[in-house]
């Protein structure tokens, strides 16, 4: 009944622990069937290199586990309060990607150094600390995504987190949300970084109906 829907976290977990956003058996990823009010989310503990899509665990919108032998990750009440709050939201990705992370652990935001990151909704924001595993980490981050209207976040001395309309896009960004911070890091590490003109900015985004 909910194959789909563990392939589907099970491919992007994978990929991701593969191109190195993250390592051991941190990080999560998930995805929702909103008319079924279910969520698919990588188990706690588990190994990327030997997990398996039966292994991803299906909760309600409570917790309870519909699907799958191994508890769900510790974050699950971070992902299903982003879920709640951003109604178009069908996947998250959770990464401690390092150069992202580096600038988690600075409690630095990421300006807008390249004119692609308005795909991610322009400058990376901090979400402020909250402890790992609580609510709270997910009401803070969710309300940072929507002050700030972006798709990417990183939260402080943590990691960083994306959104995307399905977990593919919430991948994909979690991609570009590490390259851009990886640009900016050499950027600093050799001169003056220069910002994009906010005027250019926005005209981008009216290019691609953002």
């Amino acid at each position: 009944m909910y194959s789909k829907l563990k392939q589907t976290v099970h491919e992007n977990a994978l990929k991701a622990y593969n191109t190195g956003l993250m390592a051991g058996t941190s990080g999560n990823f998930s995805t929702v069937d909103r008319d079924l009010k279910v969520m698919a989310i990588t188990p706690s503990g588990a190994a990327y290199e030997t997990m398996l899509p039966e292994d991803i665990t299906v909760i309600d919108f409570n917790g309870n586990i519909l699907s799958g032998t191994k508890p769900p990750s510790s974050e699950w009440q971070m992902h299903l309060s982003i879920y709640e709050k951003i109604s178009d939201v069908g996947g998250v990705a959770h990464t401690h990607s390092p150069y992202a992370t580096s600038f988690a652990v600075l409690n630095q935001s990421i300006p807008v150094v390249l004119i692609e990151m308005v795909l991610l909704g322009g400058e990376v924001p901090l979400a402020p600390f909250a402890m790992p595993g609580s609510k709270e980490l997910g009401d803070v981050t969710a309300e940072t995504l929507l002050k700030k209207q972006t798709s990417a976040c990183l939260l402080a001395n943590h990691g960083a987190l994306t959104i995307g309309k399905t977990m593919d896009e919430a991948y994909m960004k979690a991609v570009y949300l590490e390259d851009s911070a990886k640009i900016y890091h050499f950027a600093k590490s050799i001169g003056e970084v220069r910002i994009v003109d906010e005027s250019a900015i926005n005209e981008m985004k009216e290019k691609l109906g953002l």
